[in-house]
């Protein structure tokens, strides 16, 4: 990985706190440290316990850079969490390796000419070996598979359905197949979280006090839904994807 020296400290510094203080309360040190104004709504006691105690999938959007630390640092304290992101993120960090669910979406992202500057900026410093696209797939596989066992035992796993497609992007079907390899037996349960007043300045945060005159970040959160409830409705992991990518939409529409 390519050093620079700025980055290269906060990411020392973002290692240091996951080590010391564990993912969450470490994100919410990096939202005070770059003086991001946090609004947080309808986090009510019920979704917070639950949040906090049962098996989870939480679901946010991701139509610019910043989205996913944001989203983490809403969250209530715990260490049973992981987060399904890009595999160009391994590596940066060891203490953030692990809780990071990789998946390997170069060649999509290349053929559907995803743009976000985080994207590149990753792959240009955090250099990363080829790997074939049906190699890709089985790791993917793999990885949801994964994801599906840690949650049935408990955990939380965080994910953007959209991934790099960003804003107005359509969903990936991962979230269908992640829920239906979930299954129902569990006491397991959906959350949304809408993060809204994110846009490309958000790098600007990162530079001491900048973040103090740029807009307030505010993430919404959606009622629980057990996930019993969404597979007796979609049933299969493609419908899954489609009822859940509406639902949200209204949702959002809504606010």
């Amino acid at each position: 990985m390519y050093k620079i020296p700025y980055i290269n400290t906060l990411i020392k510094r973002i290692d240091h706190d996951i080590q010391l203080l564990g993912f969450i309360p470490a994100m919410q040190q990096l939202i005070k440290r770059t003086s991001v104004a946090l609004q947080i709504h309808a986090l009510d006691n019920k979704t917070h316990d639950l949040l906090q105690n049962n098996g989870c999938i939480v679901i946010f959007n991701h139509p610019y850079e910043i989205e996913t630390y944001v989203v983490v640092s809403a969250l209530p304290n715990r260490n049973d969490l992981k987060i399904i992101a890009t595999s160009n993120l391994l590596g940066i960090s060891k203490s953030f390796d692990h809780y990071l669910l990789p998946v390997y979406v170069d060649h999509n992202a290349k053929k559907e000419k995803a743009n976000k500057l985080s994207g590149h900026f990753v792959k240009l410093f955090n250099l990363r070996p080829y790997i074939h696209p049906e190699e890709a797939h089985k790791k993917n596989i793999q990885t949801l598979k994964n994801a599906s066992q840690f949650i049935q035992k408990g955990g939380l796993v965080v994910l953007c359905p959209e991934g790099f497609r960003g804003k107005e992007g359509r969903w990936f079907s991962g979230i269908g197949h992640l829920i239906v390899g979930v299954g129902s037996k569990k006491e397991v349960y959906y959350v949304s979280c809408y993060i809204n007043h994110t846009s490309n300045l958000d790098w600007c945060r990162l530079i001491p006090f900048i973040g103090r005159i740029l807009p307030a970040i505010t993430v919404s959160f959606s009622n629980p839904r057990p996930l019993r409830d969404i597979i007796d409705t979609y049933r299969d992991p493609k419908n899954i994807t489609l009822g859940l990518e509406h639902e949200y939409n209204l949702w959002t529409n809504s606010l």
